[in-house]
């Protein structure tokens, strides 16, 4: 798992992620599933949302079905946090 200071996380921002998880180098993953375990043990809000079959800007290089679904569930995630 990824190495962290002792200091705690602040919840001031909420967090979205988008990965691949298969394709990112095992150091990044296991930063990532430290720092996710890191906010969930603080009961901090994250959102991960892990691509399998994407590509870096798959927004952009695969126009299917997963890759529209997950842009629409991005913007309502900011639309939720961002709407007072």
């Amino acid at each position: 798992m990824g190495k962290y200071t002792k200091a705690l996380f602040t919840c001031t921002v909420v967090l979205i992620m988008l990965c691949n998880l298969k394709i990112t180098a095992q150091q990044n993953t296991q930063s990532i599933a430290g720092f996710c375990e890191k906010a969930l043990n603080q009961n901090l809000p994250v959102t991960l949302i892990n691509y399998s079959d994407g590509v870096h800007g798959f927004d952009i290089y695969n126009d299917n079905e997963t890759s529209k679904q997950i842009i629409k569930t991005t913007i309502e995630f900011w639309k939720f946090y961002l709407n007072p």
